[in-house]
């Protein structure tokens, strides 16, 4: 089912989008904030609102940029 996005989180989205656009593809499926990593497995972060999933991306990225530096010591 179909959600209608607000301008509020349109707003959001967009930000998101550019914030990240890189490395992650945001979407907003049936009321859910969604973030999956590009290039970088599976993994499907979700959210209740964008700032919820803003602070989960930005953890999910530390992670992984952390695991990166340790690979390539």
């Amino acid at each position: 089912m179909d959600h209608p996005v607000s301008a509020a989180d349109a707003t959001a989205l967009y930000d998101l989008r550019r914030t990240w656009e890189d490395r992650y593809k945001i979407e907003i499926i049936d009321g859910i904030w969604q973030a999956c990593r590009l290039g970088g497995g599976i993994s499907i972060i979700t959210a209740d609102t964008p700032h919820q999933l803003a602070g989960l991306v930005r953890e999910d990225y530390a992670a992984w940029q952390a695991a990166a530096r340790k690979q390539q010591s």
